[in-house]
């Protein structure tokens, strides 16, 4: 008896013969014959490559213990000589004499996939094909998540898994024996297991409308066979299920809410879980993979020993400049699908802004509406303030691992919300640089408020019945710190008023007033309660003097008429072309780092038609602050660039260099490095 079929019976015996259906055994045999025809040469190759200091294939501890790969790593294939890798038993190496295989002259293309997304049943099978050919398009094809997405963890263990594949199908076009290449699992192994268990004909999903459950069924006894720690990680699989939506009669899987991913880097003096650096590791992998699986198609190697001690090399100087030598990675499965309330709908509260509001010790609020919406699957969040004026505020990032919310609205700001048992509330809180925290409590609603809509030049544009309706332009307290500020007043059919204040030096436009007009008294209250107006319209009615009243304090201010559209008139003449990277005009783009936050500006220079510059700077993630500030001062000569912004107590020095501008960013008496790229062209 062969060693193949010696392993098959064991294992057919260890599993009960009754327990698995035809296919599975056919499936345990493909495999059992896959580690054997590898048998010494994958042992010698292992061995070649332990010359290396910290290789994949030896060294790394990677440990993706889900329904989909921890059963494929130990079980199937090759999986029986990586779980001795990955326990750290590697026998101690020894030199082998390479074995000669005669390439093939010209190898077919690698495997062409043809996708049925007719039913769920048939998208999983295409899943498994697409992943088998190591095909990331067709793989995508099949699930929910958009391929060109900002890339997460499992985009990047995806890419492994393809790289691998396609490099196994290298070797085995070129020198035969492809398993030969594999050093972990890959999802399509344990799938294919999976589809093999389901009896024939009949369907196995349960559909629900546009939605459907697929379980990741496997059969008990098949999952004793593994180590017992591959097992307590298994079990939390068993009975799970798998989703799928459809559209346009195509089903897609939902593999993004399937679990999470935990994961570390292991190294001399280094244990991190930052996902950053665990998914720069991933896809430095993948890449590394995939290069050989290339110069294998292109003959650069005479052996598969060859090419097996050029990968071994290529890992070692990959983990030495990254300064790791082990991955550790666990899937963790969501709860069922029964479990997870269906978020979707309207959600209102009041936020403090923990700003300064008009009396003594009151504080600024607005309302907010959390509107959540699904699509294929995936779970999308927007914000709207409504005393703020902001409509629509996207968050960037939408974790939903319930009971808890997580909205990451840009790189600085995000809110973790606790969902009650009953999914009426969630509860969240906010902190102020103080250190005080208040409490957000947000509740389902049907009727949730709505943001006023921004006032239009034709809303506030001069009537000559009116003498309050217009645009005034201001400033707040005295001397050459006066805030400049400005007031967009509209008339009503029912003969009230409504209002806007603009702060263009604070990049705070467009918030919303209440206006009280009894002549010639004029009453103005910020709608988040940040400032009150209050004075009379001079005899002419172009002027209205009077007092601004904040943190119980008055300062006085003053508003004259003025002309919108002569002021904007040159806006369409800003010319932000360039010729030459020498010239700064143009669209830049920056950020600096704040305790560990990444604040994103943007900086746009205009040529005006007299020759001289404008320029605006918009701090992208300071909300309610986040429209474009021009400069107090900006001067501008070979020698360098200086641009201040007094009100928000910030200024830039630096020098266009090499088609950048370089230099420090001040503020607080504090000064950080901060460079401009060009942006690209739209």
């Amino acid at each position: 008896m062969t060693n193949a079929a010696a392993l098959s019976a064991v294992m057919a015996e260890q599993t009960q013969a009754s327990a698995l259906t035809p296919a599975v055994h056919e499936l345990i045999k493909q495999g059992a014959l896959q580690a054997s025809h590898a048998g010494a040469a994958s042992t010698a190759v292992g061995a070649v490559i332990a010359k290396g200091v910290n290789t994949a294939i030896l060294t790394t501890k990677l440990k993706i213990a889900t329904a989909i790969v921890a059963i494929a790593a130990a079980l199937l294939g090759s999986g029986w000589l990586i779980s001795q890798v990955m326990t750290d038993k590697t026998p101690a190496p020894v030199a082998i004499a390479p074995v000669s295989v005669t390439p093939v002259a010209a190898p077919v293309p690698l495997p062409e996939v043809v996708l049925d997304l007719s039913t769920p049943e048939k998208s999983f099978d295409s899943m498994t094909r697409a992943m088998a050919a190591g095909d990331r398009a067709k793989f995508y094809a099949c699930i929910t998540a958009d391929p060109n997405r900002p890339p997460t963890l499992i985009d990047a263990i995806l890419d492994t898994c393809f790289t691998q594949n396609r490099l196994i199908h290298a070797v085995n076009l070129v020198f035969g024996n492809g398993e030969r290449a594999r050093h972990e699992g890959t999802p399509d192994r344990i799938m294919q297991i999976i589809m093999a268990g389901w009896p024939r004909g009949v369907p196995i999903a349960k559909v629900q409308g546009d939605t459907a459950a697929l379980p990741l069924n496997l059969p008990p006894m098949l999952v004793q066979l593994l180590p017992r720690q591959t097992q307590q990680d298994m079990e939390a699989w068993l009975g799970k299920t798998i989703s799928f939506v459809r559209k346009d009669n195509q089903w897609r899987a939902d593999i993004d809410h399937l679990g999470r991913v935990q994961g570390s880097l292991e190294g001399r003096n280094l244990h991190t879980n930052d996902p950053n650096r665990l998914h720069a590791a991933l896809s430095g992998e993948a890449r590394i993979q995939g290069q050989l699986a290339d110069q294998i198609l292109a003959h650069k190697f005479r052996t598969w020993q060859d090419a097996a001690i050029s990968w071994g090399k290529e890992e070692d100087k990959y983990r030495q400049a990254a300064g790791f030598r082990g991955l550790n990675f666990t899937f963790i499965p969501t709860p069922p699908a029964a479990g997870i309330p269906d978020l979707q709908g309207a959600w209102e509260g009041t936020m403090d802004l923990f700003g300064t509001g008009v009396a003594e010790g009151a504080s600024t609020k607005t309302r907010i509406v959390l509107k959540l919406t699904t699509t294929n699957g995936d779970i999308r969040a927007t914000i709207d303030s409504i005393e703020m004026g902001r409509k629509d505020i996207p968050a960037y990032k939408v974790i939903y691992d319930y009971p808890t919310l997580r909205l990451i609205m840009n790189p600085r700001t995000g809110y973790t919300l606790t969902i009650n048992p009953d999914a009426t509330e969630m509860l969240t809180s906010v902190t102020s640089f103080q250190g005080e925290t208040r409490e957000i409590v947000l509740k389902r609603t049907t009727a949730p408020d709505q943001v006023p809509p921004p006032l239009s030049e034709s809303d506030f544009a001069p009537q000559s019945n009116s003498d309050l309706q217009g645009y005034w332009k201001g400033t707040i307290g005295q001397g050459d710190n006066a805030l400049p500020v400005n007031l967009k007043i509209a008339g009503q059919s029912n003969g009230t008023f409504r209002g806007e204040l603009d702060s263009p030096m604070l990049g705070a436009n467009g918030q919303p007033l209440s206006v009280l007009y009894s002549r010639p008294t004029l009453k103005l209250l910020v709608a988040t309660g940040s400032g009150m107006f209050r004075g009379e319209f001079s005899d002419d009615q172009t002027e209205i003097t009077g007092s601004w009243i904040q943190g119980g304090h008055a300062k006085p201010a003053v508003f004259k008429r003025a002309d919108f559209q002569a002021e904007h008139a040159h806006d369409a003449d800003k010319d932000y072309s360039y010729t030459s990277s020498t010239e700064l005009q143009g669209h830049w783009k920056g950020s600096w780092i704040l305790i560990e936050t990444k604040i994103r500006l943007a900086l746009d220079i205009a040529k005006l038609p007299d020759g001289t510059l404008s320029a605006a700077l918009t701090n992208l993630d300071q909300f309610g602050n986040d429209d474009p500030i021009p400069p107090s001062g900006f001067q501008y000569s070979p020698a360098g660039i200086h641009m201040e912004w007094k009100w928000a107590g910030g200024a830039f020095d630096g020098k266009l260099k090499n088609g950048k501008l370089t230099g420090a960013w001040k503020q607080g008496g504090g000064s950080f490095p901060l460079i401009f790229t060009r942006a690209p062209a739209n």
